[in-house]
């Protein structure tokens, strides 16, 4: 499994325009990540990412405002890694939606 950092990364999306990209991401992307799966484990990541900051800023003594920096940045990380490792699993639908819809994509400025 291939992570990609954005969505022109994916090897379907490398060679389409901006707006293009945005209509992929809108009518695609988009839907696949309001699925209970995709909901689910992105609440268990942000809580687990939570616990692990308040847990890093009581062993490093960084006091509040330090934990809720340290908090902040392991949310950020972990849902960023979160979302790249569910784009890398959904990329066959992406590429399904690229094939059904081409004409569509291709006209999208």
């Amino acid at each position: 499994m291939n992570i990609y950092f954005s969505s022109s990364g994916i090897p379907e999306m490398a060679n389409f325009s901006a707006g293009q990209r945005r209509l992929v991401k809108r009518e695609c992307i988009g839907a696949l990540f309001v699925g209970s799966r995709f909901r689910i484990s992105n609440y268990v990541v942000s809580v687990a990412a939570v616990i692990l900051g308040f847990y890093l800023a009581e062993v490093m003594k960084l006091g509040f405002w330090g934990g809720i920096a340290v908090t902040a940045a392991g949310v950020l990380a972990l849902g960023y890694l979160h979302d790249m490792l569910w784009l890398a699993h959904f990329r066959p639908e992406v590429a399904r939606f690229i094939r059904a819809h081409e004409a569509e994509i291709q006209s999208a400025a």
